[in-house]
């Protein structure tokens, strides 16, 4: 199993914890939080940063064997969906925990860079709100939760949901990497909301009928980003 490094982490809540710009929108797949990021990037002009963009795309030339060994370890791997998706659920559940401070630890060094004093937004890359709540005021984070989606339906949605369901297909003809992937994918949002409660992080529910604006109206007040159209 692989183990949290405390140190790390607390070297990120040094970095980050202070830094009163930063806002964090979490959810599972399909919660709607890039959605939303976009609408109050959109209407407010605020930056955005994709975490899972970075987690999966250019935090991979960064991460070091010594600072980073969990991240390391999968971003060497010959075939690293496939070296994921042979965990079980409880190895894929410490990785994503141990995983975490190693991302913070790269996005602290950017946001270093960026010293024009904006707001800025986190757009997912966490499965763990109370991990990330050590580092971060949980006042600064806000969990999507889409209600009456059918998931059934989700990964056969056209784009980046529909490549990633073709790409575990074809490590395995049976099927049985994509039922791990699935169950897997509903473990991360289960642990996202259960976590969020236990961590005070506010949960924004929302379904089809809303329009994502009024969706991101709500989330930039949670966030403090604009008044409360509530009060």
């Amino acid at each position: 199993m692989f183990q949290v490094d405390r140190a790390l982490l607390e070297e990120c809540r040094h970095t980050l914890g202070g830094d009163a710009r930063i806002r964090w929108v979490l959810g599972g797949s399909g919660s709607g939080k890039s959605a939303v990021c976009r609408e109050i990037h959109s209407t407010l002009g605020v930056p955005v940063l994709d975490m899972d963009a970075r987690i999966y795309g250019t935090f991979h030339a960064l991460f070091s064997p010594l600072r980073h060994p969990v991240s390391y370890a999968w971003s060497m791997a010959p075939d690293g969906l496939g070296w994921l998706l042979d965990m079980t659920p409880d190895e894929f559940d410490s990785f994503n925990r141990a995983s975490l401070p190693e991302y913070l630890d790269l996005l602290a060094g950017e946001i270093r860079q960026i010293d024009d004093g904006s707001d800025l937004v986190i757009d997912g890359g966490v499965c763990n709100p109370t991990l990330l709540a050590e580092v971060i005021d949980p006042a600064r984070m806000v969990c999507m939760r889409r209600d009456g989606l059918d998931p059934r339906n989700l990964w056969a949605e056209p784009g980046e949901r529909l490549a990633m369901r073709d790409a575990v297909m074809r490590l395995d003809a049976t099927g049985a990497k994509w039922s791990r992937f699935l169950e897997f994918d509903r473990g991360i949002t289960s642990t996202l909301l259960a976590e969020s409660s236990d961590a005070a992080v506010p949960v924004c529910g929302w379904d089809e009928s809303e329009p994502v604006s009024a969706v991101a109206t709500r989330v930039s007040a949670l966030l403090g980003l604009v008044s409360s159209p509530f009060t």
